[in-house]
């Protein structure tokens, strides 16, 4: 019932529902991942922190709410309180794909320790090698832990319909350029952009090449 009210956008009566829905069986977890989620679609992230909170300490083995609990601290920057939360899901159950990923973005955001970072998701990437959004960030960590070449080459695997292949190429773009490979790096861009009209950002970044190279005509047009 309470799922129907929140498809009709009845959020009031949906709330309700599932709380008489948990009120009935504390440790329901469905009941209390869609009230959760219902806090979410309505924007009162304060109220599904605190009932993810509280559910995880009655039920400390819920996985999907120590999750959900993990992903709103990640969203507020809490990022070590984050990582306790994908750990302890770790703990009971180390095959827990979301959860990993979930914890190498906790350190990647850190920003304290990329080796960390590095390690989730190459655990990540050894059950799901064709993994685009684990693959990104695994080149943002080695980029950001100064191992410049190893971020280009898994930059370069990400795939061309990925909606992280445009952020990729720029990544790509700009180690060349730091690396003074600037006619490379150029090469690169213009040959992603031949023929869409429509990649703002990546004209703008070939602009910024040229004009680098000393090609202004080229970086003017």
């Amino acid at each position: 019932l309470g799922d129907v009210y929140k498809r009709q956008a009845s959020y009031d009566e949906a709330e309700k529902s599932f709380k008489k829905s948990l009120a009935i069986n504390p440790s329901f977890e469905s009941a209390m991942t869609d009230l959760a989620m219902l806090y979410e679609v309505q924007k009162k992230e304060a109220d599904a922190l605190e009932f993810f909170s509280d559910f995880v300490r009655r039920n400390p083995s819920a996985a999907t709410a120590r999750l959900h609990l993990g992903k709103i601290l990640l969203r507020q920057d809490k990022y070590k309180d984050a990582a306790r939360e994908f750990s302890k899901i770790l703990d009971g159950n180390a095959s827990h794909v979301e959860a990993r990923y979930s914890l190498g973005l906790a350190y990647f955001f850190e920003g304290e320790d990329y080796n960390k970072a590095i390690e989730e998701f190459l655990l990540v990437l050894n059950k799901f090698p064709d993994d685009n959004r684990t693959r990104y960030f695994l080149a943002s960590s080695y980029n950001k832990n100064g191992q410049h070449m190893k971020a280009f080459n898994e930059f370069r695997t990400v795939s061309q319909d990925s909606e992280l292949y445009p952020s990729a190429l720029t990544r790509m773009a700009l180690i060349l350029k730091d690396d003074g490979r600037v006619k490379e790096a150029i090469e690169l861009i213009k040959d992603a952009v031949a023929g869409k009209e429509g990649e703002a950002d990546l004209y703008g970044l070939l602009a910024s090449l040229y004009d680098a190279d000393n090609q202004i005509d080229l970086a003017e047009n």
